[in-house]
């Protein structure tokens, strides 16, 4: 399954910057249901999933692809 978040539908606290390179780190955080990153040594979250499912590793593995203007998650 492959899944496209546009930053459109990012943290509206934190899209600028992701937008403009600043977060680094960025993986997904199954405790926390979703995808965080780093911003100036703060830990900050990209996009929460808790809206509309819950992630989770026991049964697939994950790989992220970032873009300026989107994340996008291959589940296999």
């Amino acid at each position: 399954m492959l899944l496209l978040l546009e930053s459109k539908d990012f943290n509206p606290e934190i899209r600028q910057a992701y937008e403009e390179g600043k977060i680094k780190g960025i993986g997904m955080e199954y405790q926390y249901n979703g995808i965080y990153g780093y911003l100036d040594g703060n830990e900050v979250c990209v996009y929460d999933f808790s809206k509309h499912f819950k992630i989770d590793n026991r049964y697939s593995n994950v790989n992220l692809v970032q873009s300026k203007n989107f994340i996008s998650i291959k589940f296999s």
